[in-house]
């Protein structure tokens, strides 16, 4: 039986690919922390903070994970990169 190759993984599209989607991924991850609509989301980052707080604590905290997530899975591509 004959093994199939991996493809080769061209580092600058995949690099390239995973930045662009970062604030979705981020969209997506604090939409579901956080119990939130795609719709809902938007509407909080608009919101004029000299009206009212758009964010409650446990929002913020959330949003905080969240980014680090992202950011985290972005640290461990380049790191698989780095170590080939």
């Amino acid at each position: 039986m004959k093994r199939l190759q991996p493809e080769p993984v061209n580092l600058l599209h995949d690099i390239y690919y995973h930045l662009t989607n970062a604030p979705i991924i981020l969209r997506e991850k604090v939409c579901q922390d956080c119990s939130i609509s795609t719709p809902t989301f938007y509407r909080k980052m608009r919101v004029d903070t000299s009206q009212r707080q758009p964010l409650s604590n446990a929002e913020k905290d959330s949003i905080i994970k969240m980014a680090g997530l992202v950011i985290k899975e972005m640290e461990e591509l380049l790191h698989k990169y780095k170590g080939n």
